[in-house]
C-alpha cells in the first residue's frame, strides 16, 4: 500500500516474458485520511479566492477556454480517483478467504488453532466495504460543492451588464469571455426567449432547494434536540409576532408568507408546505403572537364574547365612538374577518351594515 504503480513480471501465453502495471493504489500511506479531511472541510459558502480560482481553472473550465491554474476543489479530485483498492492483494486475500471457509480450510485451521484468521479476514473485507462507502459519500459531497462554485459562477456571470454591438464594431479583438456580453441586434428575441426559459427553470429548482433545505433543517433539529428559536418554514427566519397557525401545528409569518400559502392553496383547504397528511381548512386557521399586552392590543373596556385581542380593541374603539355619537368604517382585505367583527360588534349591541 502506498507505492507508486508497481512494476511486476508476467508471463503471456507463449511463456514471453513482459511487463505489466498493476492496478495497485497510487495514492502514497496516509493520503485517504487526508482526502476524506479534505473534503469534510469544504465550505457551503466558499470565500472569493477559492470562486476566482476555480473561475480560470483549466480542468473546471475547460469548456470555456480557460488556462489557469488547477484548482483546489479539482486536485482533491485527482486524489479521490487515484484511492482505488489493490487489486491483485484483494484477488489473493479473496481466494485465501474462499479456501479457508472450505471444509477442508476450516479442518486445517482447527489443526494449527488459527481460527483467528478468519476473522480477521473478515475485519478486513469490512473495512475495505466502509472505505467504499466513504468513498462514495466523498465523491457525491465533492460533486455537491462543484455544482456549488458552478452556480456562484453563473450568479457573477448573470450580474455583468451586456450590451449591443455597435456599428462597425470589430469584434475579432474581443476574448470569448468578453463576447458572452455583446448581443447582436438580430439575436436579441432569440437571446430573450433564451434567458426567460432559463429563468422559469432557474425558479423552479430554487422552489424545489427551498424545500428540500426546509425539510433537511427540520429533520436535523428533531435529530439533535437542540433548543433552537422557532422558524418560519416559508422564510426561513425566525418567528416573531403574529403567526398563522395550521391544525398540523406549523406556524407561519402572516405577511407575506402565510398569503403566498393562500395562493398556492386551492378550494377551502389550505396545504402545508410540509407536506402534512392533516389537512386544514380556511376556518381552521389559528393566529398566535408573542406580543406582549402593552402593543395597543390592551383595552379596560368590558367585551361580550371572545374574539382575540385585535377584534376586541376594534369593538372597544367603535364603542367609544358610537358613545360620542360618531360613526366609522371597518375594512379588511379578508371576508372572514369582516364576518367575525360583524358578528362581534351585533353581540355588543352596535348596530352594522355591510355592502
Amino acid at each position: 500500500l502506498g507505492k507508486k504503480q508497481m512494476t511486476l513480471p508476467a508471463t503471456t501465453a507463449d511463456n514471453e516474458f513482459v511487463q505489466i502495471r498493476s492496478a495497485r493504489y497510487k495514492c502514497a500511506a496516509g493520503e485517504h485520511a487526508i482526502c476524506m479531511n479534505s473534503i469534510r472541510k469544504l465550505s457551503f459558502d466558499p470565500d472569493s479566492i477559492e470562486m476566482e480560482e476555480n473561475r480560470h481553472c483549466r480542468l473546471c473550465k475547460a469548456d470555456w477556454n480557460q488556462c489557469g491554474p488547477i484548482c483546489k476543489h479539482c486536485r482533491i479530485a485527482e486524489v479521490l480517483q487515484d484511492l482505488r483498492p489493490d487489486s491483485i492483494t484483494i484477488a489473493v486475500v479473496t481466494a485465501i478467504y474462499a479456501a479457508a471457509r472450505t471444509p477442508a480450510g476450516t479442518s486445517l485451521l482447527n489443526a494449527n488453532d488459527s481460527v483467528h484468521v478468519v476473522d480477521r479476514a473478515k475485519h478486513f473485507f469490512d473495512v475495505l466495504e466502509a472505505e467504499e462507502r466513504e468513498k462514495v459519500g466523498a465523491w457525491k459531497m465533492w460533486r455537491l460543492h462543484l455544482s456549488l462554485l458552478n452556480d456562484f459562477d453563473e450568479l457573477v456571470s448573470c450580474k455583468q451588464s451586456i450590451r449591443l454591438s455597435q456599428e462597425g464594431e470589430d469584434l475579432s479583438i474581443y476574448t470569448e469571455d468578453q463576447l458572452n456580453a455583446i448581443v447582436q441586434p438580430f439575436d436579441i428575441l432569440t437571446q430573450y426567449h433564451n434567458h426567460a426559459a432559463k429563468q422559469a427553470m432557474s425558479l423552479g429548482d430554487l422552489r424545489r432547494a427551498t424545500g428540500t433545505l426546509r425539510y433537511l433543517q427540520n429533520q436535523q433539529t428533531q435529530t439533535s434536540g437542540e433548543s433552537t428559536p422557532e422558524s418560519c418554514v416559508v422564510c426561513l427566519r425566525t418567528l416573531d409576532g403574529e403567526c398563522s397557525v395550521l391544525k398540523c401545528g406549523h406556524r407561519f409569518h402572516q405577511k407575506p408568507c402565510f398569503d403566498q400559502i393562500l395562493r398556492r392553496s386551492c378550494g377551502r383547504f389550505v396545504h402545508c408546505p410540509m407536506k402534512c397528511q392533516q389537512t386544514t381548512t380556511k376556518d381552521d386557521i389559528m393566529v398566535s403572537t408573542n406580543l406582549s399586552t402593552n402593543d395597543g392590543s390592551r383595552t379596560n373596556r368590558q367585551i361580550k364574547g371572545s374574539y382575540g385581542t385585535k377584534v376586541t380593541r376594534i369593538v372597544s374603539d367603535i364603542l367609544s365612538m358610537r358613545d360620542k355619537g360618531e360613526k366609522g368604517v371597518v375594512f379588511s382585505q379578508w371576508h372572514d374577518m369582516l364576518e367575525i367583527v360583524d358578528t362581534a360588534l351585533q353581540e355588543n349591541g352596535v348596530v352594522t351594515i355591510r355592502p
